[in-house]
């Protein structure tokens, strides 16, 4: 049976012995529990509000934290956070570090030349900074996480790249830093599109490419100071060097040309002059074989396998210093013209 307490005019107060209790049962020990309304406002004078509700709906569109605070920002603080001037919400982990969101007055924040103190941040008991996990940030200041292509768009900030690489105020254009001697600010900054073109402006105007490639074929350009080898532009076909090009010389395949020297800068491999068909190899100068012995050869000439070889040592009876070996391995010297007179006379 029902019963109503109605008191038509002033207060109604129940009162126990201090440090006593005062309890709304609605259960009754049993499984089905009643419900206890409060028609009108609740305010709770304690220090300790603990609800054992397993889920809680509230209709309020905005919970006030640390009402009454006076003075300027947050002053208390929970004992188990490492930073005073906090004021959040702490969850509960069972035997792990508690967890909270909390707004630290000790916190600064920037956005493009703003700066101020006091934001959010999510801690553990510990104190130790939790990552978010979220599909997309937006901010309508400098930064914006599409939730979408999964991209990061600066498009609110004003001249981002600036904040990237550091431009010469004479030219606008991306330029070392004559205090740092950089051109970035910081190697952990993402850029933007805009920094990337600027940039790959100023690497070809300012630096150069070391490298012009198409698949397995390219020409490449490599100083000393960068590889400690003598600097050299090659030249690769098919991933195969067929041109090299250095300070005094000039390297194709296996022919050498240096100076006024041309050589096979392969050893032990013949340097071959052809004229194919009816045309002639033609010397429109004097021709001079130098003495031996020759660069990286031994004193002794081999024989060639299908034609006569010519050299020139100290002359000898001949008195001409031309020399010839055949496939048959026969050495002799070409005689002048007055000796084969003279041996003709004598035998």
């Amino acid at each position: 049976m029902s019963r109503i307490i109605k008191v038509e005019d002033g207060s109604y107060t129940i009162k126990v012995e201090a440090g006593q209790n005062i309890i709304l049962d609605t259960r009754r020990d049993t499984l089905t529990a009643g419900k206890v309304e409060v028609r009108g406002d609740l305010e709770v004078s304690g220090t300790t509000t603990s609800i054992e509700s397993t889920d809680t709906v509230i209709k309020d569109n905005l919970i006030t934290l640390n009402d009454g605070q006076v003075g300027a920002g947050i002053s208390s603080s929970k004992t188990w956070y490492n930073f005073s001037n906090t004021a959040g919400f702490e969850i509960d982990r069972g035997s792990r570090a508690k967890a909270a969101l909390l707004f630290d007055e000790n916190l600064n924040w920037y956005k493009g030349g703003d700066s101020g103190l006091g934001t959010f941040s999510f801690v553990d008991q510990t104190g130790q900074l939790l990552p978010l996990y979220t599909n997309g940030i937006q901010s309508e200041g400098s930064l914006f996480i599409n939730t979408g292509p999964g991209i990061i768009d600066v498009t609110n900030s004003i001249n981002y790249e600036r904040n990237i690489f550091y431009y010469d105020p004479l030219t606008d254009r991306i330029a070392v830093n004559p205090e740092t001697g950089n051109v970035s600010y910081d190697d952990d900054r993402i850029p933007n599109t805009k920094a990337i073109e600027d940039y790959f402006f100023y690497s070809l105007t300012q630096i150069g490419t070391s490298i012009l490639r198409d698949q397995d074929t390219y020409i490449e350009a490599r100083d000393e100071t960068t590889t400690g080898l003598p600097s050299n532009i090659s030249v690769a076909i098919d991933n195969k060097n067929v041109l090299g090009i250095y300070h005094d010389r000039v390297e194709f395949e296996g022919l050498r040309i240096q100076n006024n020297m041309i050589s096979s800068h392969i050893s032990n491999e013949d340097l071959i002059l052809d004229a194919p068909g009816s045309g002639v190899v033609a010397v429109n100068d004097v021709l001079e074989i130098k003495e031996g012995p020759y660069i990286d050869d031994n004193s002794l000439i081999a024989a060639s396998t299908d034609g006569v070889r010519m050299f020139v040592q100290e002359p000898s009876y001949g008195k001409t210093g031309i020399f010839y070996i055949n496939k048959n391995n026969i050495t002799d010297e070409i005689i002048s013209t007055n000796r084969s007179l003279l041996f003709s006379m004598l035998f």
